[in-house]
């Protein structure tokens, strides 16, 4: 496993998101779920997440907006195997935490989109989502601005088109799925 030292930001209080890493504090080493959870009331904020398929890092603060690119690699790289079902759920639980915008958008909002694809990734293990479901959120989160209301119905139509009955035999034999 690779690391990385935070022992250059002696005092700050942190919160480190990057697959793969352990993050190095005051002498500690962490891992990166739990240097997340351990340090989540930050106000400085470092998150790294993919650069050229692992890592790269950037400084941000509190989202008002939940950047649908994001989303999108995540969805990318689970596609892709580089990452698993529980660790699509920890970044989109890391993404949720840091988003202090509104949670209740209405549908023709073009936040409501990401909003909505990081909330059902948050869930994913009970909501039954798979690989399988990927292309349809990645297609809602390609949806161009003023076409939401359609993307939303298109959105709505596929999950209710879904066999659940059937997904849930399929899944009973992975233990982080609720079945």
């Amino acid at each position: 496993m690779q690391r990385a030292s935070l022992d250059n930001y002696p005092g700050a209080i942190l919160q480190a998101r990057l697959i793969g890493l352990s993050w190095r504090m005051d002498g500690k080493w962490f891992s990166a779920v739990r240097a997340e959870r351990e340090l989540l009331s930050s106000k400085l904020w470092i998150m790294s997440r993919s650069l050229s398929k692992r890592s790269h890092s950037e400084i941000g603060r509190f989202m008002e907006i939940i950047d649908r690119s994001v989303l999108r690699q995540i969805l990318i790289r689970w596609q892709a195997g580089e990452i698993d079902e529980r660790e699509v759920h920890e970044e989109a639980e890391a993404i949720l935490d840091r988003y202090t915008g509104e949670r209740d958008l209405p549908e023709s909002d073009e936040r409501s989109i990401g909003l909505e694809v990081a909330s059902q990734l948050e869930i994913l293990n009970h909501q039954l989502i798979t690989k399988d479901d990927i292309p349809v959120m990645l297609r809602f989160l390609d949806t161009e601005r003023g076409r939401e209301i359609e993307a939303w119905d298109e959105w709505r139509r596929y999950w209710d088109s879904i066999d659940y009955e059937t997904r849930r035999r399929q899944l009973r034999h992975n233990t982080y799925y609720s079945t």
